[in-house]
């Protein structure tokens, strides 16, 4: 009688430790597969990498390298020639910069932190509430 009872009794713990690991294992990979969803980065300040918060790169920079610990910042590489980032940003390479039309002259040149401006040549222009797609010649 007594050896069924320790029969139970170790066949209970046996049950208890394998539904305890498969618990375990069921929350790590939960964890593993969660959806940049369940991440919330601070807007303006952090951008979602491999399901943690990383601090932006200053304009004028991209992400070379993301961070490897929340809230951190990665690498920042300055941007190239004719590249540019306007904010602080988490983008993984900077934006090309505009050239202007033919119709259009250049009023600031391309920087690493600011877009080139145009407008139209004079003559010409474009309707102040919309998208400039076309100068329209003066009449």
């Amino acid at each position: 009688m007594r050896y069924n009872v320790f029969l139970v009794f170790l066949l209970l713990n046996l049950i208890h430790a394998a539904k305890s690991h498969l618990d375990l294992a069921w929350a790590q990979r939960s964890i593993k597969n969660r959806s940049s969803r369940d991440v919330s980065c601070r807007e303006g300040m952090e951008y979602e990498h491999d399901n943690i918060c990383c601090l932006h790169c200053p304009a004028g920079t991209y992400v070379k390298k993301a961070c490897l610990t929340v809230s951190k910042k990665g690498v920042c590489e300055p941007c190239e020639f004719d590249t540019y980032t306007e904010h602080d940003n988490g983008l993984r390479k900077c934006l090309s910069c505009s050239k202007c039309r033919i119709d259009q002259e250049t009023t600031a040149k391309c920087t690493s932190t600011q877009n080139t401006w145009c407008k139209c040549k004079q003559g010409s222009f474009c309707l102040p509430d919309q998208a400039c797609e076309v100068c329209k010649k003066c009449s």
